[in-house]
């Protein structure tokens, strides 16, 4: 995929680069988009990210965010210590945003760096990219009050159509399953996945392949499928998994949508790997993990701290 040649890319990503030098009150107050830079960034990375398949075939060595939850600042310190495009290739997850106006600097960054670098950053969707979540967060308002308009819903209504054609799964080496949240019990699955047609409107309480990809958990003391207690997709178990990965030919899974006080969690004896990359997540002190996947598929964690400059670990597996 060519690089997006343009003087606006170039700008903005300088712009919010120079976020990491400024505090985070300094940034929000002095940072400055006009209505015509956004639309173009906006568009033009959506015209990128719907060309690409439904399910992402990406090779190792790359870094794999879970949840960031809207951490523009968190993000900025994963790259410091992981490198940044296209020196380095990363891969999220989903849950880019949340109920906050940080959230939308963040996904200006990441299509920025998407149609500069297009081959070192790729998005899934999460569960917080679908309308009935965002919603729920109130999203909308922050939209609204971070690019005053006489239409006060245009932003939120190009991030919503933006965020329904992102891909919603990723296979790496051949070996590796990605996914937001979860897997589903289709035999055929990903025939059922290739077939759809983006954008994909979710309508809670959706059924299908793309809903249990992005709600979709797993439990290993669950044997089967269970029905998730929300009545949103399933819950399912360490067998469910170990059939999944036998039959697909997969190593082990690699999945969001999750919490930790580490920041990532092994199940099923590590055939699924849970990641949340949102240090101090709501003021809970945890960490927040980066997979760092080496070309051999061995991996370590890359922790982050809540404090700032950060305080890094890593954690070889």
């Amino acid at each position: 995929m060519h690089k997006y040649n343009s003087p606006l890319v170039d700008s903005v990503l300088a712009k919010l680069v120079k976020a990491r030098y400024l505090t985070q009150t300094e940034f929000l107050e002095t940072f400055f988009y006009n209505d015509i830079q956004v639309k173009e960034l906006i568009q033009e990375a959506s015209f990128v990210i719907k060309n690409e398949p439904n399910v992402l075939k990406l090779e190792a060595p790359i870094n794999i965010f879970g949840d960031v939850n809207g951490g523009f600042f968190n993000v900025l310190r994963f790259f410091d210590l992981c490198g940044y495009p296209p020196h380095s290739k990363f891969l999220f997850l989903g849950n880019l945003v949340d109920a906050t106006s940080e959230s939308i600097y963040l996904l200006l960054l990441l299509l920025t760096l998407k149609l500069n670098f297009p081959d070192c950053i790729y998005l899934l969707r999460g569960v917080k990219e679908t309308t009935t979540v965002l919603e729920h967060l109130e999203f909308a308002t922050y939209c609204a009050n971070f690019k005053p308009t006489n239409d006060p819903t245009e932003l939120f209504d190009m991030i919503t159509d933006l965020f329904e054609v992102l891909p919603v799964a990723a296979i790496i080496n051949e070996k590796v399953f990605c996914a937001h949240s979860g897997i589903n019990p289709s035999y055929d699955f990903f025939t059922k996945l290739h077939a759809i047609q983006r954008p994909i409107t979710i309508t809670i309480p959706d059924e299908g392949p793309v809903t249990d990809l992005l709600w979709a958990k797993p439990n290993e003391q669950d044997y089967g499928w269970v029905k998730s207690p929300s009545d949103i997709s399933y819950v399912y178990g360490a067998d469910v998994i170990a059939e999944f990965l036998l039959y697909h030919r997969f190593q082990f899974i690699c999945r969001g949508n999750s919490f930790f006080p580490r920041g990532f969690k092994l199940e099923a004896m590590g055939q699924i790997v849970s990641l949340c990359s949102a240090p101090n997540y709501q003021g809970s002190q945890n960490y927040g993990a980066v997979m760092i996947l080496q070309a051999d598929l061995s991996y370590k964690m890359q922790l982050l701290e809540i404090s700032d400059p950060p305080s890094p670990e890593s954690e070889n597996t």
